[in-house]
């Protein structure tokens, strides 16, 4: 018969046969694919992107009220730089891709408003996404300067809100020559013919005056308005300046809305300086020797008399 220390010596060796509990998991996953889960979770956050934050919170709460969300609404302008003339442009929802292209001017500003849906929608240009701004809670908005590119998606999840082919009209560069070869005039100003042209108007032209490595003149040509083209002439009054008398190089310079500047051709001229010869009456006076008549000087101050004994001229 076996006593109650015979009982106890049987436990004993039970729990002795047995050792130490140990994790059956390892036996059961050779080939660690309990990883797996973690990394997948990793990977999930990851390309939530910026609404990742946002979709996990509503996979640990999800919502069992029964409500359903509304369909996002789109809308879409694009508005023209000013300088262009053209009138901004409303797009509305769909796939418009199969339509013609919108020709649009490079530089637009494209505003993009969608109302509803659950995830924070996308812009892509081409192969370049732009992200919403939140203005609410199921709203978001942007704002986008588009230089290149050739169509434009806007999606939120996997769902096409609207989508368009893009032509992009770049801008181009004026262009300014001066029609003929500067001349001075019978007042001894600057006569200059020019002509200018630019795709949507030539916005300033300038007169560019030079010698040698001294700071250039600049010298305004007033234009009544941003024209597509036009040809005109101005006159330059340049005998006060230190110029005056000298060979200089001079050309036009042209500048569009867009602030392109191009310059024209080169063309040398000779700057007429403020002396001329006075006859008639003033020969009389240098015949006389009456070169400082207190009268004369009156009419002409500050300008040096010089009498020429041979010719019997006065130089003024």
């Amino acid at each position: 018969m076996a006593g109650p220390q015979g009982a106890a010596g049987g436990n004993h060796a039970a729990v002795a046969g047995h050792g130490w509990p140990r994790g059956s998991l390892a036996t059961r996953d050779p080939l660690g694919l309990r990883a797996v889960v973690g990394m997948l979770l990793v990977i999930g956050i990851a390309l939530g992107g910026a609404d990742a934050d946002a979709r996990f919170a509503r996979a640990l709460a999800p919502e069992f009220s029964g409500s359903v969300v509304a369909p996002a609404t789109l809308e879409v302008w694009i508005s023209p730089p000013d300088y262009t003339g053209a009138a901004p442009l409303y797009l509305g929802a769909g796939d418009h891709r199969a339509a013609a292209p919108l020709a649009v001017p490079a530089g637009s500003e494209i505003v993009v408003a969608v109302k509803g849906g659950a995830d924070r929608p996308t812009l892509t240009v081409d192969e370049a996404q732009v992200a919403f701004d939140h203005i609410g809670e199921r709203d978001f908005y942007l704002t986008y300067v588009i230089e290149a590119g050739r169509g434009l998606i806007v999606e939120q999840e996997t769902n096409v809100l609207g989508a368009w082919s893009l032509r992009l009209i770049p801008d181009m560069p004026p262009s300014v020559a001066l029609v003929d070869v500067p001349r001075p005039t019978a007042r001894n100003s600057v006569r200059v013919h020019h002509g200018a042209a630019d795709d949507y108007g030539v916005e300033a032209l300038v007169l560019e005056i030079a010698r040698g490595l001294e700071p250039e003149l600049l010298v305004p040509i007033p234009l009544a308005a941003a024209r597509r083209s036009f040809d005109g002439i101005s006159h330059h009054d340049l005998t006060a300046h230190r110029w005056a008398g000298l060979d200089v190089t001079l050309r036009l310079l042209a500048t569009d809305g867009a602030h392109e500047l191009v310059g024209g051709k080169w063309f040398r001229h000779h700057i007429v300086d403020q002396k001329v010869e006075v006859v008639g009456a003033a020969l009389l006076l240098s015949v006389a020797g009456d070169q400082d008549d207190p009268h004369l000087r009156e009419l002409l101050p500050d300008i040096e008399c010089k009498r020429d004994p041979i010719h019997h001229r006065m130089t003024i």
